[in-house]
């Protein structure tokens, strides 16, 4: 299973929902790679351009992270961190710091801060979903 949430999080399942997806389509996960995470409808959508800063690729232990780029509501980064305990416990765990960069953002405030909570759940629950097909 621990493999199989690790393809998930390479292959940007957990970033594949109904109301946002990554750009390109085919995007390989590896350092300094760029994609733009699309949030909302696509005749509205909100371009969210990131880079990706680092990832780490262990037998117990995958994480990438990734930066926002100019253009980009917030200014901040992301990291997403799936484990595997020695009793083989898997874990995943999201850690994001930001802050407004973009007057939408500025102007959101706690909605901003909901969507954000919103969306990292549905990280989680993609993932899970991808693991469990």
């Amino acid at each position: 299973m621990f493999s199989r949430c690790v393809d998930g999080l390479k292959s940007w399942r957990a970033h594949r929902m109904a109301w946002i997806h990554v750009l390109p389509d085919n995007a390989v996960l590896h350092e300094g790679a760029v994609v733009i995470v699309a949030i909302g409808p696509s005749w509205l959508a909100i371009a969210a351009p990131c880079r990706v800063t680092k990832v780490v690729d262990l037998s117990e232990l995958f994480s990438f992270t990734y930066a926002t780029l100019p253009g980009h509501p917030e200014q901040g980064e992301e990291t997403f961190l799936i484990t595997r305990s020695a009793d083989g416990e898997i874990r995943f765990e999201i850690t994001a710091r930001s802050r407004p960069s973009s007057l939408l953002a500025r102007f959101s405030g706690p909605i901003g801060r909901r969507i954000q909570v919103r969306v990292s759940r549905g990280y989680l629950r993609e993932l899970r979903r991808f693991v469990q097909d």
